[in-house]
């Protein structure tokens, strides 16, 4: 339902007007991301997991309301280092390892 970090933090560099309100220059802002993913005007049913919920909608509106790793030139630095890590991890747990049902089962 929404990527592994809380949000993306964000300095503003002028004044923002927000719905009625302003956020003010140099002020931190906290995107939380998974909102973008449970928006109902975009989405029919945003809180049912569905897999192919993206294919069916216009790419121009996936890139402004997916967000797994950041977007463009803010996307996560370490995305596919991490990726490499983690296949390197999963590889040996799995092949270097012996596993053991530690369940008795009646």
């Amino acid at each position: 339902m929404s990527n592994g970090l809380p949000g993306l933090l964000r300095k503003s560099l002028k004044d923002i007007p927000v719905k009625g309100f302003i956020i003010p220059a140099g002020w931190t802002v906290m995107l939380v991301t998974a909102t973008s993913h449970l928006n109902s005007d975009i989405f029919n049913d945003p809180f049912e997991f569905n897999p192919w919920r993206w294919k069916d909608i216009n790419a121009d509106v996936v890139s402004y309301n997916f967000m797994p790793f950041g977007r463009g030139v803010r996307q996560c630095p370490g995305a596919d280092y991490t990726k490499a890590v983690m296949a390197t991890f999963l590889h040996v747990l799995l092949t270097k390892y012996r596993y053991k049902c530690c369940f008795k089962f009646f």
